[in-house]
């Protein structure tokens, strides 16, 4: 299949590929400090907001300061755990948390490859080509995975809308992130069918190469 892509995918040590493998792992760990760090503050300001307004007799019913650090401490604990669980899994770059090859690349090829692979048209161009293969593969690979994820996500944010005396702007926050659960379930059935044009495609040699 190597032939037919321009470059021996196969190689990942081939000096263009380990350098966008590379960019990738760098790339990842950048977004996922700034996606942890901002999760952490976001967690710690809602869950201090939730302990000390929303209760029905706020007025009346002032959790304890100790019970407040407690809460907070617990939380932050739960926090720090996982945090060093996603780094270790993508540091470590195991199966589903390993960096995709096209993060390596710039935005603009990126969506590139992205479209390419959605629609199961492969680009023309050599190395954009070959990280499409890529991303397909590991599409189709990882596919049971990525939608029992998004489905255990969805399903949550459902339980979390039918808890009875939650707040209106919270039970709103989780109809809207089950319906982008959703989404992200239906994009991945879309995605996983072009990724399987994709590879039908890779398999049949382009005219040059006959």
């Amino acid at each position: 299949m190597g032939k037919h892509l321009g470059v021996a995918v196969e190689d990942v040590d081939t000096p263009e590929l380990k350098a966008l493998a590379a960019a990738a792992r760098r790339r990842q760990r950048r977004w996922l400090a700034t996606i942890l760090g901002g999760t952490t503050i976001a967690a710690v300001l809602a869950g201090f907001v939730i302990s000390t307004v929303d209760h029905p007799h706020a007025a009346r019913h002032h959790p304890p300061a100790a019970m407040i650090v407690l809460t907070l401490v617990a939380l932050l604990l739960v926090l720090a755990a996982e945090a060093v669980l996603c780094y270790w899994l993508v540091k470590t770059g195991r199966g589903l948390f390993k960096a995709p090859l096209a993060l390596g690349l710039p935005y603009r090829d990126r969506r590139v490859v992205l479209k390419s692979v959605r629609r199961g048209t492969p680009p023309p161009e050599p190395t954009l080509r070959a990280v499409g293969l890529r991303m397909a593969e590991r599409t189709i690979r990882y596919r049971k995975q990525t939608i029992a994820l998004y489905g255990v996500f969805a399903a949550s944010q459902a339980v979390n809308a039918l808890i009875p005396d939650r707040p209106g702007w919270l039970r709103g926050l989780s109809v809207w992130a089950l319906g982008m659960f959703l989404c992200a379930l239906a994009y991945q059935r879309v995605l996983t069918a072009g990724a399987r044009r994709y590879l039908e495609q890779c398999r049949q040699p382009r005219p040059e190469d006959v």
